[in-house]
């Protein structure tokens, strides 16, 4: 009965949604205002506890004052290291006078971990927020008021302070599919669209523990492996920034995930060749890792090498360690990525002329998957569904063909803490006019709220059936298989999802990061 509370606050949120992307497809291409985010603020637990989250955010405005977007919630405060969510957010920003604005959020999502069964429950989380907002000459700073409840059964019930900080940034969208290629366009403002190098990576971590390191419980920590992905975008051709996400998928620490950010520099040592120095921070832990609060650091050197203009491979060298135990970890990775995006050709009059622009079509799904029972002891809890909400994100490399990263966790059935982030690809057929189906195939990493998943690998196969509600967005309905490489897991998956497709613009005037292209 408590869910029947969310529906009328999550109605309204689609119904915005909906209507604000409908008049965004009117225009062609245009110049979107977009904004990255992160905030601080503690929630009271029960006996006196408090766990302090750091918030990631991503938001795309729709219209003057409404924006909507993805949060993630991580633990870096506390004794709860590894506690974690993910969901969608919608929010209002009205100015009030000068520099000042009044700031609304809502947000709708799920997860938990390190004791997340007993303080998440199901795992659904609802957090709503008011506050005031200063604009800064880069950014504006936020402070204000957050509630947050667990509905399903969970305990976590708490009215907080939050402070934060917001960076906007423009973005050249068109709406709706295209097919790829190239498209000529002049007279872009360089003081409102600045074209930048960007890149995304899948990775593969070896996390080699040190001696006398123990888990949470006391036990020796073993060494496990993360798999995940990465986002960098470059400032300049030699400064980043760059967040990732990972969860374990190799040992005995199953449902350990961190979300980490923060920047580098890049040298280059030939035409293909770089050499890359970072430094991010974030929040992790699960899978009995012992984190403690959660907050954990990550320096990394790595070579960086081109096959081509775009694919790259990466290895590299790091050291991860908690700020409040003794965790510490030396790590190997590698990586595979692709680079889009490049500095435009410019006048002294910082404006684009006549700059080949390169089209990137891509997708964003807001997902509810059910898991249900496909094999004996798939889950340690009492035998019901599983709920889980999550965000996929989708790359079309061709029409057909697509490359996908999915986060959920789950909401309902007792599960709260599970969390899975997958990667893979799909095909995509229409079928007639408004309908469209696909396959899809992923792994990845999977882990908590009593699911059996052994080391956390898992691998999942999805039939997708799409309808074309107008040029911007869809409905996908889905039946899939989900199971573990090496546990009892095995769940028949049931989905749902809401789909919002664009196409991101990208300058093409240079084939490596820092050399003028060859004539193709």
């Amino acid at each position: 009965m408590r869910l029947l509370k969310l529906l009328p606050k999550l109605i309204v949120a689609l119904i915005g949604i909906s209507i604000s992307i409908s008049s965004l497809s009117i225009a062609q291409t245009e110049l979107r205002a977009y904004e990255l985010q992160t905030s601080y603020e503690s929630w009271s637990l029960p006996q006196g506890e408090s766990m302090g989250m750091q918030r990631f955010g991503f938001r795309q405005s729709f219209g003057p004052h409404f924006n909507a977007g993805v949060d993630a919630f991580t633990a870096i405060q506390g004794e709860r290291g590894g506690f974690i969510t993910l969901g969608a957010s919608a929010g209002l920003v009205y100015p009030l006078m000068g520099r000042l604005s009044l700031e609304s959020d809502l947000h709708i999502g799920a997860g938990g971990g390190r004791g997340g069964y007993e303080l998440a429950g199901g795992g659904l989380l609802l957090r709503e927020s008011i506050g005031l907002r200063y604009q800064l000459p880069l950014g504006s700073l936020s402070v204000g008021l957050s509630r947050v409840d667990f509905p399903n059964n969970g305990v976590i019930k708490s009215n907080q302070m939050y402070v934060g900080y917001n960076l906007p940034f423009n973005a050249l969208m068109q709406a709706g599919y295209e097919p790829k290629g190239k498209e000529y366009l002049s007279g872009l403002d360089l003081k409102l669209y600045e074209p930048r190098q960007h890149e995304f990576s899948i990775h593969y971590r070896e996390m080699t523990v040190g001696s006398g390191i123990t888990t949470d419980s006391g036990g020796v920590q073993e060494d496990f492996g993360v798999m995940g992905a990465q986002w960098r975008t470059y400032f300049t051709p030699n400064w980043f920034g760059q967040i990732e996400s990972a969860g374990a998928m190799r040992g005995n620490s199953r449902g350990y995930m961190h979300i980490l950010a923060g920047g580098g520099y890049r040298l280059p040592l030939t035409e293909s060749l770089y050499m890359n120095t970072a430094l991010m921070v974030g929040g992790g832990g699960g899978g009995a890792v012992n984190t403690g609060g959660g907050l954990l650091w990550d320096t990394s050197l790595s070579l960086q090498y081109f096959l081509n203009k775009r694919w790259y491979v990466d290895v590299s060298a790091s050291r991860i360690w908690a700020a409040s135990t003794p965790f510490e970890s030396n790590s190997y990775g590698f990586k595979l990525g692709y680079q889009l995006g490049s500095f435009a050709n410019t006048d002294r009059k910082s404006t684009v002329f006549n700059q080949n622009f390169e089209s990137h079509p891509l997708r964003f799904r807001l997902v509810n998957q059910t898991y249900t029972k496909a094999s004996e002891n798939w889950r340690n809890r009492p035998d019901q569904n599983v709920d889980n909400l999550g965000v996929q994100v989708d790359y079309f490399v061709e029409p057909y063909f697509y490359l996908t990263g999915q986060g959920l966790g789950a909401h309902t059935g007792d599960a709260g803490a599970y969390m899975t982030g997958l990667l893979g690809a799909g095909l995509r057929q229409k079928t007639t006019k408004n309908t469209f189906i696909e396959l899809e195939a992923l792994t990845g990493a999977a882990g908590g709220g009593g699911l059996n998943t052994g080391s956390g690998m898992v691998y999942q196969g999805n039939l997708n059936f799409g309808y074309q509600l107008n040029k911007s967005l869809s409905l996908i309905a889905s039946y899939g298989q989900m199971k573990a490489t090496n546990g009892d897991f095995h769940a028949h998956v049931y989905g749902l999802s809401l789909a919002y497709q664009l196409n991101a613009l990208s300058a093409r005037s240079m084939t490596m990061p820092f050399y003028q292209p060859s004539k193709d």
